[in-house]
């Protein structure tokens, strides 16, 4: 097997250290892939909108510098959000790409309903979501190259390099309301004990991934190119007000809803502020981030919040990043 073909978790940022290797041992967070985004849709490239024309691009990369994979093909799955172990089918939608070929430089296919036809989002598949945010998952394999994903078999983004998500949701509003984003919590694979964590965090400063996530934002104006650029939003008087990390952290907790038919603006269901043990789960569960108070920072303040599935030996499988973004 030639085993070329990779989805680089660093592609455009600096420094970008991903050959293919798997662990990946860089920086950039696994679960926040550069090389896969939301296409077409006029918002951020893990949001769309109902009714609109939406595609996912993703990038392949070829790890031979001397020869032309062909015959690759792309399929990308749109999940709620979500954090821990995920499957194929928990996919809302899957979209796939034609066949194409990559050359050493790499290229990026477009993937549709059917490799044929844009995704128009139904309300129905946007009921699950904080106004259009989902996570996006993608595999790629030619003959010899990786293989399509088995719809009862868990990704491996951290141990497959044809395999790839991008997990990271931007909010923009002038305040928070303590119900901040509903997400799906995963079952643990059968034998492994586990725990759900929250880890609000003070964001020290923006990691070009993140800084590039965010200039992709309708929401951020950027100004200025290469090392001067900065981002901030338009202030009331259509000012520019510079995003900065916020100086304290999201007082915040994890709500595990008790069922399927609730209402958001109930408090029922398990809160935890901290790591709580994982339940025996056959099928993905309900879950709320609730922050403790309604929030009303200084505009331009940003957030960072992780909820992180992780086993009690440590090891992470699966982070959803949230970033609140207080806009005037």
């Amino acid at each position: 097997m030639a085993d070329n073909l990779f989805l680089k978790i660093d592609f455009g940022l600096t420094p970008s250290t991903d050959d293919g290797t798997r662990p990946y041992t860089g920086a950039q967070p696994l679960w926040f892939n550069t090389s896969i985004s939301l296409s077409g849709t006029g918002v951020s490239p893990t949001e769309t909108k109902e009714g609109v024309d939406t595609t996912i691009k993703v990038r392949v990369s070829n790890r031979n510098s001397m020869l032309t994979v062909d015959d690759v093909k792309v399929d990308a799955y749109v999940m709620n959000p979500f954090v821990g172990a995920f499957v194929p089918a928990n996919a809302v939608q899957t979209l796939s790409s034609g066949l194409a070929p990559v050359p050493p430089t790499g290229a990026v296919l477009e993937c549709k309903i059917n490799a044929a036809t844009p995704w128009n989002p139904t309300a129905a598949e946007l009921s699950q979501t904080q106004d259009g945010h989902f996570c996006v998952v993608a595999n790629c394999y030619a003959d010899g190259d990786g293989a399509p994903a088995p719809a009862g078999t868990p990704f491996d983004v951290a141990g497959n390099r044809h395999q790839g998500q991008c997990n990271i949701h931007v909010i923009a509003a002038p305040h928070f309301a303590p119900n901040l984003l509903p997400f799906f919590v995963m079952p643990v694979p059968e034998g492994i004990e586990a725990v759900l964590d929250l880890q609000p965090a003070v964001l020290k400063r923006l990691d070009p991934g993140t800084e590039d996530f965010l200039a992709r934002h309708p929401a951020v104006k950027v100004v200025g190119e290469g090392p001067d650029r900065r981002l901030g939003i338009e202030g009331k008087d259509g000012n520019f007000i510079p995003i900065t990390p916020a100086e304290r952290p999201l007082k915040a907790k994890i709500v595990l809803k008790d069922s399927d038919d609730d209402d958001d603006d109930d408090d029922d269901g398990r809160g935890h502020d901290g790591a709580m043990p994982m339940p025996t789960l056959h099928r993905p569960k309900r879950a709320k981030l609730r922050l403790a108070e309604t929030i009303k920072d200084r505009p331009g303040k940003l957030h960072g919040i992780d909820i992180v599935q992780r086993t009690t030996k440590g090891e992470v499988l699966g982070i959803l990043r949230v970033l609140p973004l207080t806009t005037a």
